[in-house]
């Protein structure tokens, strides 16, 4: 039985740029989404990495923001992950 990595990933961006996110792939993993600033962004797979880009607008203030990371899997599951994305200035 493989266990998943259940511990939030944090990410660093500063305001007004792009960040990519990245996952590593685990098997049974089909897809990969991460809801972010009231969008969901699809990820692509990589070879063994789950990967997408999310913009930060100019305006967000300086801080954590929480980006919820949507895993299905090959059973139909979807696994909620957190991953945390420190804006600064």
């Amino acid at each position: 039985m493989i266990a998943l990595f259940l511990a939030a990933f944090v990410f660093s961006a500063n305001q007004g740029s792009a960040v990519q996110i990245t996952f590593p792939h685990e098997p049974g993993i089909t897809a990969v989404e991460v809801s972010w600033d009231k969008k969901k962004v699809p990820a692509v797979r990589i070879n063994s990495t789950w990967t997408t880009i999310l913009g930060v607008d100019l305006d967000t203030k300086p801080g954590d923001y929480m980006a919820d990371v949507l895993v299905k899997m090959e059973d139909g599951r979807i696994d909620k992950r957190e991953a945390v994305v420190k804006v600064v200035e």
